[in-house]
């Protein structure tokens, strides 16, 4: 069982071991050099991003790989951890690191606003990995309803499908983006449509061309809280 190993030092070199990479296939993967990844199995310490990379590469959850299983009553807890199926080996990293929260709708507006350094004990949900270069606000979000449906186009979103959305991102005319339709009071009034600006206005756009009212105007209590800058869907 891999959870016998009681340090972060013992759980690298012993998922390093199980997947076959050396010592300094592990330090090339991740940028660093051998001697560093050396030090990581002797006890060294170990940087944030790095830390993410190597949960990222080895698809287990980092909040085990840096403390271990966390158990609550006897039992082990189940980790909020999902790995996005297709994803690179070791994901785009910046100063925000690899993973961001998936959030409900209800969330978002809260994530949006908040102030200070961001910490993973802020949003104790699930995490996931995003693939992409993005800003340390950027969150997950999963796609609600077919309004954003444009099948056989080559930009299409379906329900379920998960998209990535970075507020530090410019809202600029053909971009997707998520808003809230009510300002910042109606935490779940949170829509995603497709920005058009066109002669000086602004105006929101449903991709599904059998969508009631598919295009609408921005309304000054509109109140964009990031564009979008991937999506993840399933198999279908």
């Amino acid at each position: 069982m891999v959870d016998k190993f009681d340090t972060f030092a013992e759980r690298l070199k012993y998922l390093r071991s199980k997947s076959g990479l050396s010592l300094a296939a592990l330090a090339k993967q991740l940028g660093v050099s051998a001697q560093a990844a050396h030090k990581w199995e002797n006890g060294g310490r170990v940087d944030s991003d790095r830390l993410w990379a190597l949960a990222a590469l080895f698809k287990v959850d980092p909040s085990w790989l840096m403390q271990g299983p966390v158990i609550e009553d006897g039992l082990e807890k189940k980790p909020h951890f999902h790995y996005l199926v297709g994803a690179p080996s070791i994901p785009k990293t910046t100063d925000s690191g690899v993973f961001v929260p998936l959030l409900d709708a209800a969330d978002v507006i809260e994530w949006t606003t908040q102030e200070g350094d961001i910490s993973f004990d802020y949003h104790k949900g699930e995490w996931v990995a995003c693939p992409a270069p993005h800003g340390g606000l950027t969150f997950a979000l999963m796609v609600k309803g077919v309004s954003m449906e444009n099948l056989g186009s080559k930009v299409s979103y379906s329900d379920g499908d998960m998209i990535f959305v970075d507020p530090e991102v410019e809202p600029t005319s053909g971009v997707r983006a998520v808003f809230s339709a009510s300002g910042l009071s109606r935490k779940l009034d949170v829509v995603f449509r497709e920005l058009i600006v066109e002669g000086g206005q602004r105006f929101w756009r449903s991709l599904n061309p059998q969508w009631p009212q598919a295009i609408s105007p921005v309304e000054e209590k509109h109140q964009v809280l990031g564009v979008v800058i991937g999506k993840w869907s399933p198999e279908r």
